[in-house]
Order: structure tokens, then C-alpha cells, then sequence
């Protein structure tokens, strides 16, 4: 009996729920419009809204992004800086036959 009344609350749940939703999304347009109008009225910035969160304009020049120096190089010639990041497809495949990639290692 108790079990009935349970997964009756349940289901009166997740009616409400898909209703709040569809309210929700049928007054998104609104709101939006709303919300663009205030900042365009008073001419806020992502910075005035969200103070805490580092915002990067579109336009700004992001950090270095050159070539790292080779630390690691095959018999094909294909490098690997070794750095943060993915691994290159060679040295996952070596290091899964069990190679020692210190094999690879650029010596100058």
C-alpha cells in the first residue's frame, strides 16, 4: 500500500517537474530580451556581472602558442615536445610494444 502511494508522489513529481520545465522555457525568450535590455541600459560589462570569473576579450592576444622545443624524435622524423597534453599517436604506439621512449630522447 505504502509502495502505491509512494510511486504515486513520484509520478505527481515528474508531472510537476515537466510543467516547471515548460514554463520555465516558454518565459526564456522574455526574460532574455529583458535581462539584454537592463545591461544595454546601464551599459554593464561581463566584468560588473561576474567579478570573480577571468574574462578574456575575443580580440586579445593569447599567450605564446609557438613551437615547444623537440625532446623526442623517430626514425621518420615525427617529434614530440613532450609537454601537457595528448601524447602523438608513434609514441603511445611505442610505449605499447614496450619500448623505452628515452630511446626517442633528442640529445644536444
Amino acid at each position: 500500500m505504502t509502495e502505491l502511494k509512494l510511486r504515486e508522489a513520484l509520478a505527481k513529481r515528474e508531472e510537476i517537474d515537466a510543467s516547471l520545465e515548460a514554463l520555465r522555457l516558454s518565459e526564456l525568450d522574455v526574460v532574455i530580451k529583458q535581462v539584454q535590455q537592463t545591461i544595454q541600459l546601464y551599459k554593464l560589462t561581463p566584468n560588473d556581472l561576474f567579478p570573480d570569473m577571468k574574462v578574456v576579450p575575443r580580440n586579445a592576444v593569447r599567450r605564446n602558442t609557438g613551437e615547444r622545443p623537440v625532446k623526442y624524435r623517430n626514425e621518420l622524423g615525427e617529434t614530440w615536445g613532450g609537454g601537457v597534453g595528448p601524447r602523438p599517436k608513434w609514441i603511445k604506439e611505442a610505449i605499447a610494444r614496450g619500448e623505452d621512449i628515452e630511446k626517442y630522447a633528442v640529445h644536444d
